[in-house]
């Protein structure tokens, strides 16, 4: 109702409305955005991060070197609130480094789309929609997983490359409180409109279109 239209901008306002009432999805993923920045070849920002928040790439990965054969290793979840931050704190962190500054925008971008509401909508809510799981970077496997409460990262081999992959898993509770926190906010910001309402007509709810939309904003936020 608030942003109605064309096809074609489900995922923009979709993730719009979580950002804006459930403030804990802007939260970036780490290990997510690390696996965007190698695969678009960002390699020494990339570098950055793992050596900030992992140490190295077999702790990144969630592996043993035991001087020969690879094994799996931190095998329980890791808690996100061990490893995501804001995307302030990755942009301080980047930007003195001089690929950052050459390509920001870009960066920013990649930034953005590894945000819980950005992988949310992504990798969970049209997983389940079109294939009845969730895509590639999120799973359904989370048997570990203590805090229920938030996102959890599970350590499973990929099914294509056989190596093992981070994988991003949404506790059902998480789901809820999430989901219900975007709902009531947005609700409770409609009370608090000035003008009279009638709730007979949804056309007094639309507001136009945010220029840019938050996920396509790459910009650096002030």
């Amino acid at each position: 109702m608030r942003w109605p239209g064309e096809s074609g901008k489900d995922k923009k306002r979709f993730i719009e409305l979580l950002i804006r009432f459930a403030p804990n999805t802007k939260q970036i993923s780490i290990p997510l955005l690390v696996e965007n920045l190698y695969k678009e070849k960002h390699d020494s920002i990339a570098d950055i991060l793992v050596k900030r928040y992992f140490g190295s790439l077999f702790d990144f990965n969630g592996v043993i070197d035991t001087g020969g054969e690879i094994e799996f290793g931190l095998l329980g979840d890791l808690n996100s609130h061990q490893i995501d931050q804001t995307e302030n704190e990755i942009i301080k962190l980047l930007s003195v480094n001089h690929d950052f500054e050459q390509k920001t925008s870009k960066i920013i971008k990649l930034i953005r789309s590894s945000s819980y509401a950005s992988i949310f909508y992504t990798d969970f809510r049209c997983g389940l929609i079109h294939t009845y799981s969730p895509n590639k970077r999120a799973t359904s496997i989370g048997y570990f997983a203590k805090d229920r409460n938030s996102v959890i990262y599970t350590n499973l081999q990929d099914k294509d490359s056989g190596q093992p992959k981070r994988q991003i898993y949404f506790p059902y509770e998480y789901v809820r409180r999430i989901t219900r926190e975007a709902i009531n906010n947005a609700f409770d910001d409609w009370d608090n409109w000035d003008e009279p309402t009638s709730y007979m007509n949804a056309e007094v709810w639309i507001e136009p279109d945010p220029k840019p939309w938050w996920i396509e904003d790459f910009s650096i936020a002030k």
